[in-house]
């Protein structure tokens, strides 16, 4: 076929980029995987078919396939041979242009169908092996069939309510990372450390939710366009909130329940992200020396700096030195026109409130003894390279709060009927000085009332925000967008 002779070299190319997943998938098959991965192969078939916009019957016309056979791939019922997989393929693999994501397809296809070849009844594969190497794969097969997973990974669905956690995943989660004490780039500046007490529950993570863990320090190091190649195929899970957590900060003005921030303030914070040369590392050594010999003017209408401090740093650049002071009177200066310090400027994006539109108020999250707020939220997933793709953030105002909020979100899905893109919740901690103790499971209850998915769109102020309302409310409730 011409489509199919066309497409040879990518053909080539997705079977050696799969070679390792294909092998392992080859070792591990047993009868138990057949269903799962013929069952997952016909859903990539019809998602191919659905993207193209094909009948059953046109594509059966297209490759001389007779109708019931193409109905019980797509149903996980039949396994085809290799040779109707390729045709398949050169047809429906039309609809992805990019060679890249092409590879990927046709990686995935290959090895469920893999797997479910060699887990079918009808295959001697296995039978052939010597009886020690059966052993020995029989010793290593979770791992062989985990490492499947990782390399080979499923394409991102949509949903439209949070109590389908799964119907959202799999999921990129974006964690928040530890500062440097002497910054080493961008990402270790005007933003608290990170966690790993965050992820106290993510044991809990359902089976092939989470596809892979990254730092948020890439979301400031990185290009928009690489941001789009590494993000892009994925939902995000976003963990902690825009004090601590740089996609978060990111995110913040448009999900839906989000941290207060003032306006001059997110102003500034896309300034900052602009200033590239932070991520040089003598640009950004001269910056934290310039920080440390700063010293404010009479009310912080000024700025000078400790030379005899500054000579401490005989390393530094004169070059570098300048651009770090001319940086430290542009960032330091806040909206206000008064200069702030380092710490002052990460309060802006932790204690102004948790801005809730269900109940049209800002929740006050100043220190609150044994009480932490916490929010989780959908948001516009800002570099999706297809339609539907969707972020979820989930922060607390202390540890204890996200760790609690973070547990809710895997746990208890049935939370999430009436409140399906989020909400702001009270965890109410164990009244012990022991640090231990505080993440001991707490009580936490809803502050934000019951809402149907219909009443936010009059109710967010931003525009991305109401862009994403309006696609979840019509891909969710049909009736809702006559």
């Amino acid at each position: 076929m011409p489509g199919f002779t066309s497409g040879r070299n990518i053909w080539k190319r997705s079977v050696r980029k799969a070679k390792i997943g294909l092998f392992i998938a080859y070792l591990a098959g047993k009868v138990g995987a057949m269903e799962g991965a013929a069952n997952e192969f016909g859903r990539s078939v019809a998602a191919a078919r659905a993207r193209l916009g094909w009948s059953q019957a046109r594509v059966c016309d297209a490759i001389n396939l007779s109708e019931p056979f193409l109905s019980g791939v797509e149903k996980g019922r039949r396994v085809p041979r290799l040779p109707i997989l390729a045709k398949l393929f050169s047809v429906l693999g039309q609809a992805v242009s990019d060679p890249r994501l092409r590879q990927d397809e046709l990686a995935h296809w290959l090895a469920c169908w893999v797997v479910a070849e060699a887990a079918s009844p009808r295959s001697d594969t296995l039978r052939t092996l010597p009886p020690e190497l059966n052993e020995l794969l029989g010793s290593s097969a979770d791992r062989l069939r985990e490492a499947v997973r990782r390399s080979i990974p499923r394409p991102a669905r949509t949903a439209s309510s949070l109590a389908d956690l799964r119907g959202f995943g799999p999921f990129i989660a974006l964690c928040a990372d530890r500062r440097e004490p002497e910054p080493r780039s961008l990402a270790d500046l005007f933003i608290l450390s990170g966690a790993i007490s965050d992820l106290t529950w993510f044991p809990h993570v359902p089976e092939g939710l989470i596809a892979s863990v990254r730092t948020d320090k890439l979301v400031v190091q990185m290009p928009t366009e690489s941001l789009v190649e590494e993000f892009g195929r994925y939902n995000l899970l976003v963990i902690a909130g825009p004090n601590v957590n740089w996609a978060a900060r990111l995110l913040n003005p448009s999900a839906l329940f989000r941290t207060r921030v003032e306006p001059g303030w997110e102003e500034w914070d896309r300034r900052l992200r602009a200033t590239t040369d932070l991520n040089q590392r003598s640009v950004v050594a001269a910056f934290a020396a310039v920080l440390g010999a700063a010293r404010f003017g009479a009310n912080r209408r000024s700025i000078a700096f400790d030379e005899a401090a500054l000579a401490n740093h005989p390393h530094l650049g004169a070059g570098a030195l300048k651009r770090a002071r001319e940086l430290a009177d542009t960032l330091l200066r806040g909206p206000d026109n008064v200069f702030h310090t380092p710490r002052e400027i990460i309060g802006e994006f932790q204690f102004g409130g948790l801005v809730d539109p269900v109940e049209r108020v800002v929740h006050n999250v100043g220190l609150q003894g044994e009480v932490n707020l916490a929010r989780i939220s959908l948001a516009p997933h800002p570099w999706a390279r297809e339609e539907g793709l969707v972020a979820v953030i989930v922060a607390g105002t202390g540890g204890p709060g996200t760790t609690e909020a973070l547990r809710v979100l895997f746990d208890e899905p049935e939370q999430f009927v009436d409140r399906p893109f989020g909400g702001v919740m009270e965890v109410r901690l164990p009244a012990l000085e022991n640090w231990a103790s505080r993440f001991h499971p707490p009580t936490w209850s809803w502050v934000t009332s019951p809402y149907a998915p219909a009443d936010l769109p009059g109710l967010v102020g931003d525009d991305a925000a109401r862009e994403l309302v309006d696609r979840l409310v019509v891909s969710g409730h049909p009736s809702e967008s006559k």
